[in-house]
């Protein structure tokens, strides 16, 4: 049997991962500096890591920040006490960020571009020199909740719209294809089992940017979060002010001072941020209308 070895638990998407590989009776050992399994995983303290049986055929799932994976694999790959042989596929999500910030000019964006691409690059190093199968997803906004943990994304803006559904935007703003966690899960899932339809199967690696199945206009995926997750809101619905970009960009100015990251998001509203791959087709199920919900949400 094929034994999976999930390194980064404590989030939506691991959460409703592991709930789908323990359903199909999959062998999951799961790593993690608290893992309820035992499995110890710390990056500061590599050298007490030890993986559960590495001697039956394995596939790798990191969801890590992956720059931290990146260095890790680095670490296993130069230490000889490893026999990494038996490892046949490593799935590991990325970020969309690659794109949509590739031109940022803050330094935070353009530090974390940098990190991922050569984060990308040195993982698909090692495994072409390992012959290992590598899938690198690169998710659009990830989205919802399961069970205690939640994302830092849209539920953000639920929080912000709960206590002030008043917005000023610029009237044409982009588009946003934003996927929900359990179908990232299912996505990840998919990839796991011998049945890759949708992957080359003459390369030995991919790249996925995968969204969701709904591209939507700023304003319409702050309404749909309004009507959908908004609980007890003072108003019936947001009420927007839309305003000329060159105005919006100047009433946003000053935070190019006191937080140029920040600025940017800003300005990124105007950004279509869409045009990925829909996961209703990668999984070859119907398409879902945002904001998608499971027995979780």
């Amino acid at each position: 049997m094929n034994q999976i070895h999930l390194f980064g638990y404590s989030n939506p998407t691991a959460n409703e991962l592991k709930k789908l590989l323990k359903a199909s009776s999959k062998k999951i050992n799961i790593y993690g500096r608290n893992s309820n399994s035992g499995n110890i995983f710390n990056l500061n303290n590599l050298e007490s890591f030890a993986f559960i049986n590495l001697r039956e055929e394995s596939t790798i799932i990191s969801l890590l920040p992956i720059w931290h994976f990146a260095y890790f694999l680095e670490y296993l790959y130069n230490n000889k006490k490893y026999d990494l042989q038996n490892i046949k596929k490593i799935i590991v999500i990325s970020s969309s960020s690659v794109i949509t910030k590739k031109f940022a000019f803050n330094q935070s964006d353009k530090l974390l571009v940098q990190n991922l691409i050569s984060a990308e690059k040195l993982i698909n190093k090692i495994s072409q020199n390992l012959k290992i199968k590598l899938t690198i997803i690169r998710p659009t906004l990830i989205y919802g909740k399961s069970d205690s943990y939640i994302d830092r994304n849209v539920s953000v803006l639920t929080l912000y719209l709960r206590f002030f559904p008043i917005i000023f935007i610029p009237k044409n703003c982009g588009l946003r294809q934003p996927i929900h966690c359990a179908q990232l899960a299912k996505l990840i899932k998919k990839l796991v089992s011998e049945d890759q339809t949708f992957i080359d199967s003459d390369n030995s690696s991919t790249i996925i940017n995968v969204g969701g199945d709904e591209e939507l206009y700023y304003s319409e995926m702050l309404d749909r979060i309004y009507i959908n997750l908004v609980e007890k809101g003072f108003l019936k619905k947001i009420l927007y002010f839309y305003l000329p970009y060159r105005i919006f960009a100047i009433l946003c100015s000053p935070f190019l001072i006191i937080n140029p990251k920040f600025f940017e998001a800003l300005l990124r509203i105007n950004a279509d941020l869409s045009g990925f791959e829909r996961v209703s087709e990668l999984l070859n199920t119907i398409p879902k209308k945002f904001p998608y919900k499971n027995k979780n949400d």
